[in-house]
């Protein structure tokens, strides 16, 4: 578990409901969790290794924005995991998904350079490099 181990490594997340951020806390005790946006992330430039979006980016107004505070606050690498874009018996319907191609256009626009989409099952994970 990260902090035990090395105590140079931290791990910190955001999200606009506090029940999320108290399950978060309760799960990763020596975490520092902040109520907050991912259009508007309270860190500064190269905060972190990695960014995590864990099926969140198609919750957003702004995709577009939320993928680029995501590479604001990271020194190299972003990972995002969304539904895949099909019908499927979890997650949200269909018109509620994003599309591949839009997701590695919107890396390519906010200048990662970069984009590797991976095929999981029942998910989509994109590996993003700045």
């Amino acid at each position: 578990m990260p902090g035990k181990s090395d105590p140079s490594r931290r791990v910190a997340g955001i999200d606009i409901r506090q029940d999320m951020l108290e399950a978060a806390q309760h799960y990763v005790p020596q975490g520092e969790f902040k109520l907050a946006p991912m259009e508007a992330v309270p860190y500064g430039d190269q905060s972190f290794d990695l960014v995590f979006l864990g099926h969140v980016l198609h919750e957003t107004d702004d995709a577009a924005r939320a993928l680029q505070e995501a590479k604001r606050v990271t020194k190299s690498r972003v990972v995002v995991l969304e539904w895949p874009y099909e019908k499927g018996e979890f997650g949200p319907p269909l018109d509620h998904r994003l599309k591949p191609e839009i997701v590695l256009a919107l890396a390519k626009k906010v200048g990662f350079s970069q984009c590797q989409q991976v095929n999981l099952h029942h998910m989509t994970l994109y590996r993003m490099e700045t």
